[in-house]
């Protein structure tokens, strides 16, 4: 699901919601993987993914857990701030969910825009 809004849209109930799903997030444990739950699909996953998971599980995981700060504001300083308070929150959560695990987060810039990624550290 993506929240993109453009600078001339109003913002929507499901860019709230989007958002209210980021900065309070559930992140999800499936054959060995931890995916934020709105961007895991139990049908995409079989289809799709579910045979690299454990052959290259930081792969499927930063392909499923990253998140586009274009799709929350179009300006790259907001991006970018909006990204470290992110990246601190789920950080926060992921180490209270998980705790035997290690994550790697990362925010970068990617084609104009700022990324948020995340995946288990090997």
């Amino acid at each position: 699901m993506k929240a993109r809004r453009a600078m001339e849209e109003e913002i929507t109930v499901t860019d709230l919601d989007y958002l209210a799903q980021v900065l309070s997030p559930t992140f999800i444990e499936v054959d060995e993987c931890v995916f934020f739950q709105p961007h895991f699909d139990h049908e995409d996953y079989g289809k799709h993914w579910q045979p690299f998971g454990l052959k290259d599980r930081q792969k499927v995981e930063r392909t499923l857990n990253h998140i586009h700060l274009s799709d929350l504001t179009p300006d790259l300083d907001n991006q970018r701030q909006l990204g470290e308070r992110i990246k601190k929150v789920w950080a926060e959560v992921l180490k209270h969910r998980f705790p035997g695990k290690g994550f790697h987060l990362e925010l970068y810039q990617h084609k104009g825009e700022w990324v948020l990624m995340l995946c288990q550290q090997v």
